[in-house]
C-alpha cells in the first residue's frame, strides 16, 4: 500500500505542476516556454519532465500490481515469485536512496519503509 500511496502522490504532484519555492519560478517559466527540437518534435523541458513523471507513475502502478500478486502467492508458488519479492525490495531501497539524494524526505522515507516491509515479507516466506 505504501507504493500505491507513492504512486498516487507522485501522479497528483505531477499533474498539479506547482513550484516548490518562489525562487524556482523563473526556472519553471523557462522550462515551460523555451522550445527546442527534440528528435524532430517541438518540446520544452517541462514536456520531457512531465512525460518522465507519467512513466514513473506507470512503473509504480505496475510495481503495486506485482506486489499484490506476490503477496497473494501461496507456499507452493513461492519459488516462482520470490525473485519478484526481492526485486521489489531492492527497487524500493534504491529508489529511497535516489529520492534522498535528489528529491526530498517524503518519497525517501516512504520507499525506505516499503523496502523494509518487502524485505521482511520476502524473508518470512
Amino acid at each position: 500500500m505504501l507504493v500505491l500511496l507513492f504512486c498516487v502522490g507522485h501522479t497528483v504532484g505531477s499533474l498539479l505542476g506547482r513550484s516548490p519555492a518562489p525562487e524556482a519560478e523563473p526556472v519553471l517559466l523557462a522550462m515551460r516556454t523555451v522550445h527546442f527540437d527534440f528528435k524532430g518534435a517541438d518540446r520544452t523541458l517541462d514536456d520531457i519532465f512531465f512525460g518522465l513523471g507519467l512513466l514513473v507513475s506507470l512503473h509504480l502502478l505496475v510495481s503495486v500490481l506485482v506486489a499484490l500478486r506476490v503477496a497473494s502467492a501461496d507456499a507452493s508458488q513461492w519459488a516462482i515469485v520470490a525473485p519478484f519479492a526481492w526485486g521489489l525490495c531492492a527497487t524500493q531501497a534504491v529508489t529511497a536512496a535516489v529520492a534522498a539524494r535528489y528529491f526530498f524526505a517524503g518519497p525517501a522515507v516512504l520507499c525506505g519503509v516499503a523496502a523494509l516491509l518487502f524485505g521482511v515479507g520476502a524473508a518470512r516466506r
